[in-house]
């Protein structure tokens, strides 16, 4: 039986790889999607916000908002240090454009409207308990894992 690192990984790859066939002949990398994806949602947001909300550094960020011809960015009026995210006119018109691909996608996990939201609350519940557990382990001595979490994530 195979581990749940790799269930976790291969359905990731999968998902990724199905929305690069959509997104390639709009010109967007999967990257570059997830962050319209969030200032369609968030207008104006900071790097950091976009950041916190995809789980990425600023200095992994950065970079890739500095290549975007769809968002425009300006430096805070009140701190010069922030910067403030909004999608270009080109990309509201992606928001359309790709309406239909997040559609296909959706279809090709061969699953109702409620398991496709049950999954994602569990993922999201996996990823904040992940999240977590991180943090307390920076702030207390680390713990031998259990027998059982060492089989369920692949180990011996």
């Amino acid at each position: 039986e195979k581990p749940l690192c790799f269930a976790l990984y291969a359905s990731t790859w999968a998902v990724t790889k199905t929305y690069r066939h959509k997104l390639t002949p709009l010109g967007l990398t999967y990257p570059e999607f997830l962050v319209l994806v969030v200032l369609w949602v968030h207008k104006g947001s900071t790097i950091s916000a976009i950041g916190d909300r995809l789980m990425l550094d600023p200095g992994t960020l950065t970079p890739l908002l500095k290549s975007m011809e769809l968002v425009e960015r300006h430096r805070g009026m009140r701190d010069e240090r922030e910067v403030q995210v909004n999608v270009a006119d080109q990309g509201k018109v992606m928001q359309a454009r790709t309406l239909d691909d997040r559609r296909y996608v959706a279809t090709q996990l061969g699953m109702t409207k409620e398991q496709i939201m049950s999954l994602r609350a569990d993922l999201m519940n996996l990823i904040a308990r992940m999240q977590e557990s991180e943090a307390a382990s920076r702030n207390e001595p680390r713990r031998q894992a259990g027998h059982n979490a060492t089989e369920l994530l692949g180990g011996k």
